[in-house]
């Protein structure tokens, strides 16, 4: 036996592969297969369920009771487990996948994707997902289809695949069970892509039908809606929003939707001048130890948090802060690293460097047009304008922005 960490213990590699022969000739083998399966989407399923409270999950909420499921006191057991066991639950849906197990491979999928989701693991969820969807289809299975387009669509959008993000959001709109969802996260795939009257009128639409009757899905999209109206310029509606949503985060002990909301009401108060509010609100979102402050969610609250301390004349500490997360955010997403990357360059050029901002400018401005970012497209172009002088990247900023509606 090796134990590469405390209390972790796997077979030698030969050792392994004997007792593999002798587990695949055991009668029972099929039967044991089913077990270890079984526990593994009980498992997983009980550890997220902190991570998407009062959300319903259908099938992965309605699982028999299986013996020896673990129980988990909070978020942080949770995520103490989820660390522990991240690579033994790919391997057990590739397993499923493999052996023809479906179910068990859509279930599990799903059971992870808040993981999966809050650490930007998306080249992994994209490969999970995908095989949920092929085992779902196999099994003619509408519901777990429904939901495997829906996730697989996430992934995609925050790999940056909008184009695939879109086309799976599509399969479903029409769908009884799942088409409000999509169409809300179709309208997340429309405001990265730069569409924002598009994703307005999309996001509003889905959010009226479904008002009162999930609100965990309803009020998950106003970070959404806040983000659009702030970049529609229409600021105090956004104001109102986001507010709302963080009012509705804390009472309901929603998370995810506080953090997300505070982070929304941190950039909004930046823009209207509130420089020292912002920096109180950031600060509070990254001393949060909640798993739901991912790695993307805290890159961004870095980011911004730099553009404050300059705001607040400490230019030190925030151009290390945009640096840093910068740094941090370019293995993690591509909207991400885009966004901060125009945050590097915006403070670089406001401390009086344009000629370092200027090749952060362009590097963002081609992964963005590579990804199709039509804002960050924008903003980039501008800041390079400005750095450069080039009258015809302003003309072209402009441009853009005039065409989303953007102000």
């Amino acid at each position: 036996m090796l134990e590469p960490a405390e209390g972790r213990f796997r077979l030698h590699d030969l050792l392994r592969e004997y007792a593999a022969g002798l587990a695949a000739a055991d009668p029972g083998h099929a039967e044991a297969t089913d077990r270890l399966l079984d526990w593994y989407v009980a498992a997983t399923a009980a550890a997220t369920r902190f991570w998407e409270p009062r959300r319903d999950r259908g099938a992965v909420d309605d699982l028999p009771g299986v013996p020896g499921t673990p129980t988990f006191a909070d978020l942080a057991a949770t995520r103490a487990w989820l660390d522990r066991e991240i690579a033994n639950l790919i391997a057990a849906v590739h397993l499923a996948d493999r052996l023809g197990r479906h179910r068990h491979a859509a279930l599990l999928t799903r059971a992870l994707w808040g993981y999966l989701f809050r650490n930007s693991m998306n080249d992994v969820s994209i490969d999970l997902h995908r095989r949920a969807l092929a085992g779902a289809e196999a099994l003619a299975d509408d519901e777990l289809a429904a939901m495997a387009h829906n996730y697989l669509a996430s992934a995609y959008a925050r790999a940056g695949h909008l184009d695939d993000a879109a086309h799976h959001l599509g399969r479903i709109v029409e769908h009884p069970g799942w088409g409000f969802r999509a169409r809300n996260n179709l309208a997340a795939v429309y405001l990265y892509a730069g569409r924002l009257r598009e994703a307005l009128a999309l996001l509003e639409d889905s959010m009226l039908a479904v008002y009162g009757a999930d609100r965990s899905w309803a009020f998950g999209q106003w970070t959404s809606l806040a983000t659009i109206l702030q970049q529609l310029g229409r600021t105090g509606e956004a104001l109102t929003v986001a507010r709302r949503a963080h009012a509705v985060g804390r009472l309901d002990r929603l998370p995810s939707l506080a953090a997300n909301a505070r982070f929304e009401l941190a950039v909004i108060h930046q823009r209207l001048g509130h420089h020292r509010l912002a920096a109180l609100l950031l600060r509070a979102l990254l001393a949060d130890p909640s798993p739901e402050i991912g790695p993307a969610l805290a890159c961004l609250a870095r980011s911004q948090l730099g553009l404050a301390e300059l705001a607040l004349d400490r230019p030190g500490d925030g151009l290390d802060l945009l640096a840093a997360a910068h740094r941090a955010a370019e293995p993690l997403e591509p909207h991400v690293a885009c966004l901060t990357g125009n945050n590097l360059g915006t403070g670089l050029r406001l401390a009086g460097r344009p000629g370092d901002a200027a090749p952060v400018y362009a590097a963002v401005l081609d992964q963005a047009r590579r990804m199709g970012y039509r804002h960050e497209q924008a903003r980039a172009l501008h800041g390079l304008g400005l750095c450069t002088g080039d009258p015809a990247a302003l003309r072209e900023a402009a441009d853009l922005f005039a065409r989303m509606g953007a102000q």
